[in-house]
């Protein structure tokens, strides 16, 4: 009996690291995209204004031929940064629907919702 509660404990440890490192690996490819955009703008000598341009909208970003490289990139950035979140309550869902472990599956699924619903209001302003 130990020892599967030892195995267990080790098995819950391996996928927290998988899903950090996922998130490390998004996180990073968000500010990279983020950092590349930015110096694309300074470079090309844009001007900089606070608060700048808003980031493109969704819609924007998949016809990215017909806006400047430095915003389309940033937005692609902040993009991926949004859906952090998203990626660990997922991750985190899959999890206990292999466990089985229902009240968990029930929370995760509530957090899910109010993620994916605050991403589609905050498409639709």
């Amino acid at each position: 009996m130990k020892k599967s509660e030892t195995e267990q404990e080790t098995q819950t440890e391996i996928e927290d690291l998988s899903s950090q490192r996922a998130a490390q690996i998004v996180s990073l490819t968000g500010l990279g995209l983020m950092l590349v955009g930015f110096l694309t703008v300074l470079l090309k000598q844009m001007s900089l204004a606070i608060p700048g341009s808003a980031s493109l909208p969704v819609s924007a970003l998949v016809q990215a031929a017909h806006e400047p490289f430095g915003l389309t990139t940033m937005s692609l950035g902040i993009l991926l940064l949004s859906l952090v979140p998203s990626l660990r309550v997922l991750l985190a869902e899959e999890r206990f629907i292999r466990r089985r472990e229902i009240i968990n599956i029930l929370a995760a699924g509530v957090v899910l919702f109010e993620l994916f619903l605050s991403i589609h209001v905050g498409i639709q302003v």
